[in-house]
C-alpha cells in the first residue's frame, strides 16, 4: 500500500524530468535556428557550438543521474561510509551463476524440443498412413477457418472462445484453427487432403499444451500454403488486407530448405519491354520472399553485357538474404529498363565465373561470404534460341550448379524445353517453366 503513492511520485517526477529534457533540446534547436536565420547559411562558430554543448552537458548529466540512480549506486559501492536505502551488495561466483542460468535455459529448451519431436513423429506417421483422395469435396472436410471461426461454410454455429490469461486473447484449446492465404482456392484437392490428414495433429497439440504450462502457440505450415494454429483463435488482420502466407515466413523457409548461394539472372534485352519485364520483377520479389537469413543471394542483369543490379552489392558475389538486403535488391530491380539484345552466354558465364571466384577465395571471409552449401542459378527471360551449351560445358560439367529457367513466354518456354531435352538433363541439374502470372508458391531447391 505504501509503494503506490511512491511509485506515483516517481512516475510524475520522471515525466517532469523528461519534459525538462525536451525543453532543453527545443531551446538548443531554437538557438541554432536563430543563429541560422540571423546569419543566413553561415554555420555557427566553433566557440558557439562548444558553449551550447557545455550548457547542454551541465543540464543533461545531473538529470540522467537523478533518473537512473547511477551515480548514487556507484558511490555506495565504492565507499563504505556511503549509505543508500534499499541497496545491498554481495559477492557472487560468476561461473556458478552462469552454470545455473545455462541449466535453467537448457531445461526450458529441452521441453520445447521434446514437444516438437513428438509433433514431428505424429505428422510423419499421419502423412505416411493417409491415402490421397482425388475426388475429395469441400463438404467432406471439416475444419475451423481462423478468418471466420466457423466449422465450415455449411455450418453457422460459432465455436466458444474463452479469454485466456496465458495467451492474452480469446482461444479454444479443444482444436486448432486453419489459415488459408487469399490467393489459394480452399477447395483445391491438395489443400483439402492436407487439411484431412493434419486433423491428427490436434491430439498432440493438446498433449503438448497440457504437459508444458509455458508453451504457447503451436503451428504447422504446409507447402501447399495452409497453416494450422493451436489453440484455435480468430485471425486478426488489424484492418489491413490479409497477405499472410506461411511459406514466406522466415521460420518456415529456414526449416524447409537447406542454406544456398543463389544467383538470379534477369534478361533485360529490348524484347522484354512491358509485361515480360514486369513479370520478371514480380517473380524476383516472390523468389526473394522464399529466402531466409541462412541463404545468400545476388542479382545480375544481362543483355549484351552482364553486371550486378545493385551498386551496393557489386563488391562480392553474394550478400546475406536478410530483410534490409532483400529490400535494397527489390528497389534496384524495380529500376531496370529493357534495352539491347539478349546474350545468354554472357549472362551465364558471368554467373559461373562469380561462383568460381567465390569457391577459389572461400577462405577469405572478409570478401567472400556465403552459405557454402547448395548452389543455384535462376534465369528469368522471355525466351530465346541460344541454349548456351558451350558455357555449361566449360563451367558446369565437373561441379554441377542447379539451374532453373523461368520464361515469360509460354511458346518460348516449350521450345526451350525441347532444346534442353537434347542435352541439359543428362549433364546438369535443370528446370524450365513458363510464367504468365505470378502465383505465390514455395520455391523448393532439391540438390542433385
Amino acid at each position: 500500500m505504501k509503494t503506490r503513492p511512491r511509485l506515483s511520485r516517481c512516475t510524475n517526477m520522471a515525466a517532469g524530468e523528461r519534459a525538462k529534457v525536451t525543453i532543453v533540446a527545443c531551446i538548443l534547436c531554437l538557438l541554432f535556428a536563430q543563429t541560422a536565420s540571423e546569419n543566413g547559411k553561415v554555420f555557427p562558430t566553433k566557440d558557439k557550438v562548444k558553449l551550447w554543448a557545455t550548457a547542454f552537458n551541465n543540464k543533461l548529466v545531473p538529470m540522467l543521474n537523478g533518473l537512473s540512480g547511477f551515480y548514487a549506486i556507484d558511490v555506495a559501492f565504492n565507499k563504505d561510509n556511503a549509505t543508500l536505502k534499499g541497496v545491498q551488495f554481495r559477492d557472487v561466483e560468476p561461473q556458478k551463476l552462469v552454470e545455473q542460468m545455462a541449466h535453467t535455459l537448457s531445461k526450458m529448451l529441452s521441453k520445447k524440443m521434446d514437444a516438437l519431436r513428438q509433433l514431428v513423429d505424429v505428422a510423419e506417421k499421419a502423412a505416411k498412413n493417409y491415402t490421397f483422395i482425388g475426388q475429395l469435396q469441400k463438404e467432406q472436410v471439416h475444419y475451423y477457418n481462423s478468418k471466420t471461426m466457423k466449422r465450415s461454410e455449411n455450418e453457422n454455429e460459432d465455436p466458444v472462445l474463452m479469454d485466456s490469461v496465458r495467451f492474452k486473447q480469446k482461444i479454444n484449446t479443444s482444436f486448432s484453427s486453419v489459415h488459408i492465404p487469399v490467393e489459394i482456392y480452399d477447395g483445391d484437392t491438395e489443400i483439402l487432403n492436407g487439411l484431412k490428414w493434419t486433423e491428427a495433429l490436434d491430439k498432440q497439440f493438446k498433449l503438448n499444451y497440457e504437459k508444458d504450462q509455458e508453451i504457447l502457440w503451436q503451428f504447422f505450415g504446409s507447402q501447399s500454403g495452409f497453416m494450422r494454429t493451436y489453440p484455435a483463435s480468430v485471425w486478426n488482420t488489424h484492418n489491413e488486407v490479409d497477405l499472410f502466407d506461411v511459406r514466406r515466413q522466415s521460420w518456415y523457409t529456414q526449416g524447409s530448405s537447406s542454406p544456398k548461394d543463389m544467383m538470379i539472372l534477369i534478361d533485360t534485352s529490348g524484347s522484354t519491354h512491358g509485361q515480360a519485364l514486369q513479370l520478371m520483377k514480380n517473380a524476383v520479389k516472390s523468389i526473394l520472399d522464399t529466402l531466409g537469413e541462412n541463404d545468400f543471394v545476388n542479382i545480375v542483369e544481362f543483355n549484351q553485357e552482364a553486371d550486378f543490379v545493385s551498386d551496393c552489392f557489386n563488391h562480392t558475389a553474394f550478400v546475406q538474404a536478410n530483410y534490409r538486403n532483400k529490400k535494397q535488391l527489390e528497389k534496384d530491380v524495380e529500376e531496370l529498363k529493357a534495352q539491347g539484345q539478349a546474350d545468354y552466354q554472357v549472362g551465364l558465364r558471368f554467373a559461373f565465373q562469380k561462383f568460381q571466384e567465390f569457391s577459389q577465395n572461400s577462405s577469405d571471409g572478409d570478401v567472400n561470404v556465403g552459405a557454402n552449401c547448395n548452389k543455384v542459378i535462376i534465369l528469368l527471360t522471355d525466351g530465346g534460341t541460344d541454349n548456351a551449351e558451350e558455357v555449361f560445358k566449360e563451367y558446369n560439367w565437373p561441379n554441377k550448379t542447379g539451374t532453373m529457367t523461368f520464361e515469360c513466354n509460354r511458346a518460348a518456354a516449350i521450345q526451350e524445353k525441347r532444346n534442353r531435352r537434347k542435352w541439359g538433363p543428362c549433364r546438369t541439374p535443370f528446370h524450365a517453366t513458363s510464367v504468365d502470372k505470378i502465383v505465390p508458391q514455395e520455391l523448393v531447391f532439391i540438390p542433385t
